[in-house]
């Protein structure tokens, strides 16, 4: 186990959400735990910005992306809704 020491809540906002966007763009990881409850919610809602932000940068083709198949399945869904 690593344990980091950050000085405020939003510097333990932005180091979760840069280990969790790791995890999720690494092709190795295949599952990830999260935990619920009110402490992690500002971190992940910051790593779905980025991530959204990512899947709608068109400087990414979906096939080079490491979440190449969630492009085309959000693709999917827009289409759809």
């Amino acid at each position: 186990m690593r344990i980091e020491i950050v000085d405020t809540k939003q510097d333990v906002t932005n180091e979760t959400s840069h280990i969790l966007l790791q995890k999720i763009y690494d092709p190795k990881v295949r599952n990830i735990a999260l935990t619920a409850g009110t402490s992690p919610v500002a971190s992940y809602e910051q790593c779905l910005e980025k991530f959204t932000e990512r899947i709608h940068d068109p400087n990414i083709p979906s096939s080079e992306s490491s979440c190449g198949t969630l492009t085309k399945c959000h693709k999917k869904i827009q289409k759809k809704v």
